[in-house]
């Protein structure tokens, strides 16, 4: 493939649109994934016909201020790139239902308000990254039910959060330096998390308990192999013992570990995602 004079890989827009493949439930996805990338091709906001965006594990470190013209996008993968900040466009795409930026670099400064208006959002992944606080505009996501905040700098469990609509049904905090005394709990709700339990209101602090989700080697084909390389627990337990031949779900893709979890004597394809 060309290189670009800047951005990695020169990506036409006929290359763009032959890689355009109809995704399961019948909507058009486009996957740049592990491209190299270091600015999103300009020919990709051509392409508004899209439902899903698949840039992850590239070296992104900006979006660009067009990235509304992708009108009608349900699905925005980000993961594994190098963003620091998200513009204030992104927040206009009012269509999406899926977003994960999950492995980049954000620190709360790098979240615009403007995110604030995706009323159609349900997943947001934001673990994996610098986030100490979060920002206010985070409880108006009304249709939110997935979260995840693994892997952050979160000293307690925000406002927001806690102010979230009863419609949160996963939290994920896991791996924070999270404070019991300082935590902020539902009122409301059970809110069932990874790795812990928001209890309702009247509680004191967050009763945590740790969880490792286990997959059978042989069920994983090459590529997952691969992906999951360097990610597992260097535990004695994983080389010899009664974890053996077993391995840990991917991190940055924590948010799906349902389908590692309860799929029983699957074809590799089931657990290729």
């Amino acid at each position: 493939m060309a290189k670009g004079a800047r951005g990695g890989p020169k990506v036409t827009l006929k290359m763009a649109k032959a890689r355009v493949r109809e995704s399961a439930d019948g909507g058009r996805r486009l996957n740049l994934s592990k491209m190299g990338l270091t600015a999103l091709p300009p020919v990709v906001l051509k392409l508004g016909h899209l439902d899903e965006l698949d840039l992850s594990r590239n070296q992104l470190q900006s979006l660009p201020a067009g990235l509304d013209k992708l009108q009608g996008l349900v699905s925005l993968d980000l993961h594994s790139n190098q963003l620091h900040a998200l513009p204030d466009a992104l927040g206009h795409i009012t269509s999406l239902q899926t977003l994960n930026l999950a492995h980049n670099r954000l620190e709360v400064e790098g979240l615009p308000e403007s995110l604030g208006q995706l009323s159609s959002l349900r997943s947001l992944n934001l673990g994996l990254n610098q986030l100490r606080s979060l920002p206010p505009w985070l409880s108006g996501l009304g249709s939110l039910t997935h979260l995840a905040l693994f892997d952050n700098l979160l000293e307690c469990v925000p406002a927001c959060v806690s102010e979230l609509k009863p419609q949160l049904q996963h939290l994920s905090l896991h791996r924070n330096p999270l404070t019991h005394t300082h935590t902020q709990t539902h009122t409301h709700t059970h809110t069932q998390t990874e790795g812990s339990t928001v209890p309702s209101g009247g509680q004191e602090g967050m009763q945590e308990e740790e969880a490792i989700y286990l997959v059978r080697r042989a069920w994983l084909c090459a590529p997952c192999l691969r992906n999951i390389k360097g990610e597992e627990r260097e535990e004695p337990e994983f080389r010899e013992g009664r974890f053996l031949g077993m391995a840990t779900p991917n991190s940055v893709a924590i948010l799906n570990q349902h389908i590692w979890r309860h799929v029983q004597n699957a074809p590799r394809i089931a657990l290729c995602r």
